[in-house]
């Protein structure tokens, strides 16, 4: 299997993070995505908000990152808004569920 030259993973890799991210210019609403490399895609939210306002409200690495994330919106679909990553839900909640997924990981 090759590699890509930018990452130097394997495209079938699918290890990687799962984040929540909030912006104070949406009070109460949260977006949970996944991403490979984590610093970049945080990096492109940043570049896309005039105000650099997005905040990591926390992360977790996984076997199969994209696993989680379903699993993740899955159990959170009773907070969710519309068919999109974003959720309108306290902070505290996602960080429990977040935790909680992970252990059973582990």
């Amino acid at each position: 299997v090759s590699q890509s030259r930018y990452t130097g993973l394997k495209p079938t890799d699918v290890s990687g993070w799962v984040y929540v991210l909030e912006n104070t210019a949406w009070p109460g609403y949260l977006k949970i995505g996944s991403a490979k490399n984590l610093k970049s895609r945080l990096s492109s939210y940043q570049t896309s908000s005039p105000h650099r306002d997005y905040r990591l409200v926390i992360c977790s690495r996984f076997v199969d990152r994209h696993s989680a994330e379903r699993t993740m919106h899955r159990l959170l679909r009773g907070h969710r808004v519309g068919n999109t990553e974003w959720f309108r839900i306290h902070p505290e909640d996602v960080r429990h569920h977040m935790v909680r997924l992970k252990k059973k990981e582990e």
